[in-house]
């Protein structure tokens, strides 16, 4: 017998159903507004390129504070170049000059094309230029009020859950987003358990997430990653550079022993050295060479002004000198430049190379041993075994470098 009573109920009990499953929808979905959420009225715009050959397009830069940058070295004012303005300019028009697929990392507040960004700086907006759909929003949290005065929260509601699954989607800017989520809302050592595994497994996808996956792992600082940061670090090229500063943030190097390291910027100096006088075909005596690098290295005063410093190296290089016998330089009655002389010749290049060291070696306030310096240039000038391979060589200045660089990473 048909009951109205109760086919009401259980019409009522399916609405609620279907409600909560749409409400639970939201929270995933609608809170995250990842690829859903978008300014039209900011489209890419034509690659520009930078200096250095860093381009505008398909990079992924921060913004902070009306300043563009990437994270590291690089740092670009926002009103550097004329083209490109992100930021609030009294007196000028913002132009945007960004490529399709152009990512940018929002920190603090910042104003773009009449639309102004409030973002949490532990979990920054992140939004996407895509064509045809404008600035989309892929994952993030804080506010952005429109030129309409339309306030839009997002991320407020983000958590480790809400993301992890979406690490393996199709939607391969989903898996990037939440790739990069996962990496900020992973902050308690209970959240790392769950996260580093699935984010190490991402670092090894064949797709592009495997770039995010691998600057989460380093933000996250979790050393069951470092294998994976390895394997990538040996790809080389700008994911093995990412790779590197991931390492650096989970294990700093130290610096190697002050044996070795003297050693090893003594061999490399002497390489250079070596390669240098034998292109240039140069006779050098070593004993006056390295009393000059000694000079340098130990900050005496040197023997030589810089005049004539001058005046020997661009004597050694000229080439008239090569071309002294060359019959048609004797037909036009052209000078040939002679060969400075031999010691005068050998301090300039000890010199000149002790310098170079000095800048590119000795400015870190880490000790080098200048003995032990020169007497790996030695070694290798002399054709003399040396003590490293090339292999530990090129191991020891690696690590040299992520010292210094660890040194200048902001402490936390």
């Amino acid at each position: 017998m048909f009951d109205p009573h109760r086919h009401l109920k259980g019409l009522l009990v399916v609405l609620m159903s279907t409600l909560t499953l749409e409400l639970l929808a939201a929270t995933v979905y609608g809170q995250q507004q990842s690829g859903v959420f978008a300014i039209g009225d900011i489209q890419p715009g034509p690659r520009y390129r930078w200096n250095y050959q860093a381009t505008s397009g398909a990079g992924r830069w921060a913004v902070r504070h009306g300043k563009f940058s990437v994270d590291g070295a690089a740092f670009f004012d926002a009103d550097e170049k004329p083209l490109i303005a992100i930021g609030d300019y009294p007196g000028k028009d913002e132009v945007l000059e960004w490529s399709a697929d152009t990512t940018h990392l929002i920190f603090g507040t910042n104003q773009l094309r009449g639309a102004r960004f409030d973002s949490d700086s532990n979990y920054p907006l992140t939004f996407r230029l895509l064509v045809g759909k404008g600035y989309v929003y892929l994952c993030g949290r804080g506010t952005v009020t429109t030129k309409d005065g339309k306030t839009t929260r997002l991320g407020f509601n983000d958590s480790v859950d809400s993301w992890l699954p979406f690490l393996t989607s199709e939607d391969l800017m989903r898996a990037e987003a939440a790739a990069q989520a996962l990496g900020y809302l992973a902050n308690t050592e209970e959240l790392k358990d769950k996260v580093v595994p699935a984010l190490i497994t991402a670092a090894r996808s064949n797709t592009f997430v495997y770039w995010y996956a691998c600057e989460a792992l380093g933000r996250l600082g979790d050393k069951r990653a470092l294998e994976v940061l390895r394997e990538l670090r040996a790809k080389g090229g700008p994911v093995g550079a990412l790779a590197r500063e991931s390492i650096i943030n989970i294990a700093p190097p130290a610096m190697p022993a002050k044996s070795t390291l003297s050693y090893a910027i003594g061999m490399s100096i002497g390489k250079e050295l070596t390669n240098a006088t034998k292109r240039l075909q140069l006779i050098i005596d070593t004993d006056t060479m390295l009393g000059a690098m000694r000079d340098v290295l130990d900050g005496k005063p040197t023997h030589m002004t810089e005049k004539e410093l001058e005046e020997i190296g661009r004597a050694a290089t000229a080439p008239t000198r090569k071309n002294a016998d060359n019959e048609e330089t004797k037909a036009r009655g052209d000078a040939a430049t002679s060969m400075p002389d031999k010691s005068k010749l050998s301090y300039a290049i000890g010199m000149s190379f002790g310098r170079e060291a000095t800048s590119r070696f000795m400015t870190h306030q880490f000790p080098v041993d200048t003995g032990t310096v020169l007497e790996a240039l030695r070694d290798v000038v002399d054709g003399k075994p040396a003590r490293l391979t090339e292999q530990e060589l090129s191991d020891i200045l690696d690590q040299r470098s992520d010292a210094i660089q660890a040194r200048r990473k902001p402490q936390k």
